[in-house]
């Protein structure tokens, strides 16, 4: 069940009205499965099953073996899905509706063992502070949303907003303005978030790249366009992702905005230029050079599950498709390019407890240890921390 009627057609001129119906309808999962967590949380992650056929594809294309990326990205090996649900005492109980349940991949030809099924995040070994929290507050899984190729996969991470809250940040190269800005020092992390600051991930496009919106703490640094997908955080803690003219009238409400080309999902729809293959507004594909990885964030119909996604060799639509497929309702593309894709893990350093990246998503995603801390980042970014009252042993209640 949705909980708007409205689509795509009250936010794209044409020539003619149409009635939209109910847009958005939920993905079902078509299997459970006990899957061992990679990284620091060692703990099994179960869902009560329900059944949909996957799609075929009949076309064969040649493709390389799974990369190194899609190998680290998936951490622990996960075993195939199984078809019998686990027993009642070994559902995991958990806050709302996290971790998310696992899902049958979008093509039988293209799926690999693992996809679908959400597993903790972290690097073996690594100390993250994503260990903090039971049940999983970050899982991770992989989809290969092209009918055929293995090749072409989005890396997606799920964080649970009833125990997480998400900032951002601009960046110290992004544009200055005359008033004051309150808040944090640019590109780095408020102090304030220092000893619960959990994860951080990329924003959007440089502002050269479009001039899409941007505002904290009711300093617009960017004025915001009337096209563009807007990531909104909101004065309570919620976040939404959604086209301009739905966030402006509760602009009063918002500690920040974050605005991209138009939305790859709405409401659960395609684009409707995504859906014509048009590409273009996001950065689409350019036969002299290959965009290897792109970003995108969204959240679910709920509102308390935000995914964070990065897309290998695909392009705008596949990432929506695949963002869809995992639960997203409304989705935003934001940055692009090899070096600016980053999903990066925080843990402690030194006996004064500060943040410091301690590992990443994906290999080869760039950083330096220190920075969002006390090294400013150059662009802009989201960064998650936890909650004061999920914190193990504290029950204050969260101040921002």
């Amino acid at each position: 069940m949705c909980a708007s009627t409205t689509g795509w057609a009250s936010f794209e001129k044409r020539g003619g009205a149409r009635s939209v119906g109910c847009p958005f309808k939920l993905v079902p999962f078509a299997f459970a499965a006990a899957v061992p967590l990679g990284g620091c949380a060692q703990q099994s992650v179960r869902a009560t099953p329900s059944s949909s056929p996957a799609s075929s594809a009949t076309a064969t294309v040649a493709e390389p073996e799974q990369s190194d990326a899609i190998a680290e990205a998936r951490g622990a090996a996960a075993p195939s899905a199984p078809t019998a649900s686990p027993a009642a005492d070994q559902q995991v109980a958990s806050p709302s509706t996290f971790p998310p349940r696992p899902f049958t991949p979008p093509h039988d030809r293209s799926a690999q063992p693992g996809d679908g099924q959400w597993v903790a995040v972290g690097e073996p070994g690594a100390i993250d502070r994503a260990s903090w929290l039971r049940p999983a507050a970050l899982v991770k899984t992989v989809v290969h949303p092209h009918k055929v190729s293995r090749f072409l996969s989005v890396v997606i991470v799920a964080l649970d907003l009833t125990r997480l809250r998400i900032g951002w940040v601009p960046g110290a190269d992004d544009p200055k303005v005359d008033e004051p800005e309150p808040g944090a020092v640019r590109g780095l992390i408020p102090d304030s978030a220092h000893s619960t600051a959990l994860c951080v991930m990329n924003g959007g496009w440089q502002p050269r790249h479009g001039r899409w919106g941007m505002m904290r703490a009711g300093v617009v640094l960017v004025p915001p366009r009337p096209d563009g997908c807007t990531v909104a955080v909101h004065d309570s803690g919620r976040v939404s992702v959604g086209p301009w003219p739905e966030v402006e009238p509760v602009i009063g409400e918002l500690s920040a905005y974050r605005q991209t080309p138009p939305c790859l999902l709405h409401e659960g729809m395609l684009h409707p230029e995504l859906e014509r293959n048009n590409e273009r507004r996001w950065g689409g594909r350019n036969p002299k050079r290959k965009t290897r990885r792109r970003s995108a964030i969204g959240i679910d119909a709920s509102g308390t599950v935000l995914l964070f996604a990065v897309g290998i060799e695909v392009g705008a639509k596949l990432l929506a498709e695949a963002l869809r497929h995992a639960g997203a309702a409304s989705a935003a593309e934001l940055d692009i390019n090899w070096y600016w894709t980053r999903f990066l893990l925080f843990g402690n350093a030194g006996s004064e407890g500060a943040p410091r990246v301690t590992s990443k998503l994906l290999p080869g995603m760039e950083y330096a240890a220190s920075e969002y801390v006390s090294r400013p980042s150059e662009r802009d970014f989201f960064y998650a921390a936890i909650k004061e009252s999920a914190v193990p042993g504290r029950a204050a209640p969260e101040q921002r």
